[in-house]
């Protein structure tokens, strides 16, 4: 078996992403901009920044940027300045972006379910601990 660890890591990336896509499609999103949408909604009571959303999916600035601006014009976030700082925006999601999340979020949990069906949780414990330190190690390659 010809086993290429970055390689076959990208490849099972985009088949999941192709299938997630399917469903965003129907809303003008991607994948990225979909899961930013769920960190949203899941932390609609904090204060959100963008600096936040970089840390949070450790994205650079300018894919944020692209995605955030994306959301907006879709009418699924709104950036409002803060007080304390006008260079800050606030990122909040509308009540559109808010539904688009709730359509979707039974579909992806019954998907996530079926892909994990055949997979024991002592594989899945594995598959982690694996995947953990597969990040780490490129976090300090």
């Amino acid at each position: 078996m010809d086993r290429k660890i970055v390689r076959d890591i990208h490849i099972v990336s985009n088949k999941l992403c192709r299938k997630t896509d399917q469903v965003m499609n129907r809303y003008g999103c991607t994948h990225s901009q979909y899961a930013v949408m769920v960190y949203l909604v899941k932390n609609n009571k904090k204060d959100i920044f963008q600096k936040d959303i970089e840390e949070k999916f450790e994205i650079r600035r300018s894919s944020v940027s692209a995605i955030l601006t994306h959301l907006e014009k879709k009418g699924f976030i709104k950036r409002d300045s803060v007080l304390h700082d006008a260079r800050l925006k606030k990122i909040s999601p509308t009540p559109d972006g808010i539904k688009m999340v709730e359509d979707t979020v039974k579909f992806l949990q019954d998907f996530e379910k079926s892909l994990l069906s055949d997979i024991s949780d002592e594989d899945l414990d594995i598959f982690y601990s694996v995947l953990f330190r597969l990040a780490y190690t490129v976090d300090i390659i």
